[in-house]
């Protein structure tokens, strides 16, 4: 099952998701009324993981409120942060879509 997961602190987060996604793209009601009844909402706790390494994610996040952090694990399994995603941000492991 293929559903978009986004991360919700707030209400009022269809509004704001819509607001970003026409922002980026044209789109007709329809079609955003259609995307939207895929979504629901989550709220994770602060240092909680939204995925993990070899995990297969099949997920797309929303930031409404907060900001994440992406980190690798080298070789010589030293952590470093590559990027981090603010509000109004999508993000995902998009490796796993492919």
């Amino acid at each position: 099952n293929n559903r978009y997961l986004f991360v919700v602190a707030l209400s009022g987060f269809m509004e704001q998701l819509t607001a970003v996604i026409r922002s980026m793209i044209e789109i007709s009601d329809n079609e955003l009324e259609n995307f939207l009844k895929l979504c629901y909402q989550k709220k994770f706790s602060p240092k909680e993981f939204l995925s993990q390494q070899g995990e297969v994610g099949n997920e797309i996040f929303f930031i409404v409120k907060g900001i994440t952090r992406t980190t690798i694990v080298d070789h010589q399994g030293e952590e470093h942060t590559i990027h981090f995603s603010p509000e109004n941000q999508f993000i995902a492991d998009y490796t796993s879509f492919m």
